[in-house]
């Protein structure tokens, strides 16, 4: 399993998701036969007004209208949120730019575009960093996220915006309700005690859950995003041809006890059953090995034996010399392998793959005496005395010896 990542690591996956909450879009400089431009990321607003100005199946219109509205900055003057600047913007582009270049622009708007999808991505697991809250504080809850640069404010509120003002006023209001069930339980607990206690011990359970549950997240984020594990959650290049290591969090134990139910009683998941269905496809083409290792072996017994019977000390076997040359010859046709290669017997005749098929993969698993009984794992046979197992491992431990080899001496 991989490595739980920090918040620290994290941070470079959100450095467009920052400027995208303040000041609300994303920028890119370019410089056309000497004048400086910053092209930024187009909000909704901006979106709804290029359909209105762009002509339906112009492209080189639709590029034009495109590129204009992206335009907040030339030669160090802002024009953000100047409605009235972008169609002579268009006019400029359309009688001072050639279209090459009018190509290289609508690209580079392509690619804010791209970021910012890739940033939608993002939003939710960066609503789960410390961070998103620490800046959710300073920013007085959203009032001042399009304060950062002059004109900002009248772009409207972008997705990334709305969804985390949604997430964080949710997790206020979930912080100000476990503050007064904390102090309802308080007042409750000089009257039933252990039922308050019981309350609790839940309540901490799935808060804690919930904490791993989170965090599993944004491991997962951080290694998809470094691609070291796929989008299913499989480490790449790991067992690729058995499935793959999956990333996983960290379980509690009623998760553990379900697997273990699940396994005893034959309820297989998917994972479980893609599991099965690849052991069963290794078995078979060990058998089709066998298979044709054991008719090998039988059409040598009926060559020999053929042989022998042909053989008689009237009629013995022919036997020639070869000169060296001719054996040379007899061996080249052999092929016996790359040079220094050769096969030492060490009891496994049939091949480290025969022996490892037989050790990990023939055998099929069982449960045991262990089975599913009213919900719960029981053993036949078997009934449980905590103290009595208790004292039979104390008595072990005590009692331990320590056995040394080296012969009977």
């Amino acid at each position: 399993m991989l490595p739980a990542t920090t918040d620290s690591q994290r941070a470079a996956l959100y450095q467009d998701v920052v400027q995208l909450l303040s000041p609300g879009f994303l920028t890119a400089p370019v410089v056309i036969n000497g004048v400086a431009l910053h092209l930024r990321s187009l909000c909704p607003g901006d979106l709804f007004m290029l359909q209105a100005r762009a002509v339906y199946g112009n492209d080189d219109g639709w590029r034009l209208w495109t590129v204009a509205s992206a335009i907040w900055m030339v030669d160090g003057v802002s024009i953000l949120g100047q409605d009235a600047a972008i169609p002579r913007m268009a006019k400029f582009l359309r009688d001072q730019v050639r279209p090459a270049t009018l190509d290289i622009l609508f690209t580079q708007v392509l690619g804010l575009f791209t970021r910012t999808e890739k940033a939608s991505e993002a939003i939710q697991l960066y609503c789960y960093e410390p961070t998103s809250r620490y800046r959710w504080r300073m920013s007085r809850k959203g009032e001042t996220l399009t304060t950062g640069a002059p004109g900002a404010e009248k772009l409207g509120t972008n997705f990334i915006q709305g969804l985390w003002v949604a997430f964080n006023e949710v997790e206020d209001q979930k912080h100000q309700d476990e503050s007064q069930w904390e102090g309802f339980k308080f007042v409750s607990s000089s009257n039933a005690p252990k039922a308050v206690a019981k309350i609790d011990a839940a309540d901490r359970k799935k808060r804690q859950e919930e904490q791993e549950r989170r965090q599993t997240a944004l491991d997962r984020f951080y290694y998809y995003r470094m691609g070291a594990i796929d989008a299913e959650g499989y480490v790449k290049g790991r067992d690729s041809d058995a499935l793959g290591a999956r990333l996983q969090g960290p379980k509690s134990v009623e998760s553990l006890e379900g697997e273990m139910k699940s396994w005893v009683s034959g309820d297989h998941d998917q994972h479980d059953r893609i599991v099965l269905e690849y052991k069963e496809s290794i078995r078979i083409r060990q058998r089709q090995v066998q298979e044709e290792r054991e008719a090998r072996r039988k059409a040598l017994e009926t060559e020999r034996t053929r042989r022998d019977a042909t053989m008689s000390l009237d009629n013995p076997q022919p036997m020639v010399g070869l000169t060296a040359q001719q054996l040379q010859r007899v061996l080249s046709t052999r092929q016996p392998g790359p040079p220094g290669a050769r096969w030492v017997s060490d009891g496994r005749p049939e091949g480290e793959a025969a022996y490892v098929h037989d050790k990990w993969i023939a055998q099929q698993e069982k449960s045991g005496r262990l089975r599913v009984e009213g919900g719960k794992i029981v053993a036949d046979g078997v009934v449980p005395d905590t103290k009595r197992d208790q004292q039979l491992l104390n008595d072990l431990v005590e009692n331990r010896q320590v056995q040394f080899g080296g012969g009977d001496d």
